[in-house]
Formats: structure tokens, C-alpha cells, sequence
């Protein structure tokens, strides 16, 4: 049963990154793309003020994954974004993937 479960969530994990990835304008791994870019902030100077890897947010900012809350209030101080405003705006996000994997595991993908 737990290999089983853990297949579903790989595959909708893919399934998240594919059909979510890189074209999100709206969602908080693009506004801090947009932010650092701005600023001409490189990728590895931001992950060593992080203490992460520029890996990991080159994935967040391309959508392949989403930020932890601490990355999220990392870039709101960085950057000056009310963190109110990215704790909800970064909530929103996570209740949206889990409602996708369960429709997905549900079988309501249409839904």
C-alpha cells in the first residue's frame, strides 16, 4: 500500500510540475523571479543569503516547486513584501496543490 501511494504522489507530483511549471505569472516563484531580477540579484548570491542552494530556487522560481514559508519570508524581507501578504498568498498555493493530488487521486480531475 505505501509503494503504491507513493507512485501516485510521484505521478502527481510530474503532473503538478508539467501542467504548472514556468508559465505562472500569478503565483509567488515567478513575483520573486521578478523581484531578483529587478534588483540584479543572481540566483547564487540570493541562496547564500538564504542558506539554500541556487538548485532549489531556480526550481521555486520556475515552478517546479513550491517554496517552504521560511524561503517565502526570506524574500519577503529581501524584497520589502508585506509578509501577511505572502503568508496568505503562499497558503493559497499549498491548499491548491493538495486539492489537485486529491482530485487527482479521486478521479475528479474535471471537477
Amino acid at each position: 500500500m505505501l509503494a503504491r501511494e507513493m507512485q501516485v504522489i510521484q505521478i502527481t507530483s510530474r503532473t503538478y510540475q508539467e501542467t504548472k511549471g514556468l508559465s505562472r505569472p500569478y503565483e509567488l516563484g515567478h513575483l520573486f523571479e521578478r523581484l531578483r531580477m529587478n534588483r540584479e540579484l543572481s540566483r547564487s548570491i540570493l541562496a547564500g543569503q538564504f542558506g539554500t542552494t541556487e538548485e532549489y530556487l531556480t526550481q521555486v522560481e520556475t515552478g517546479r516547486k513550491i517554496p517552504t514559508l521560511k524561503i517565502c519570508l526570506l524574500y519577503s524581507k529581501e524584497f520589502g513584501i508585506n509578509p501577511l501578504w505572502v503568508k496568505n498568498k503562499w497558503m493559497h498555493e499549498i491548499i491548491s496543490m493538495i486539492e489537485e493530488r486529491l482530485k487527482s487521486r479521486l478521479g475528479l480531475r474535471d471537477y
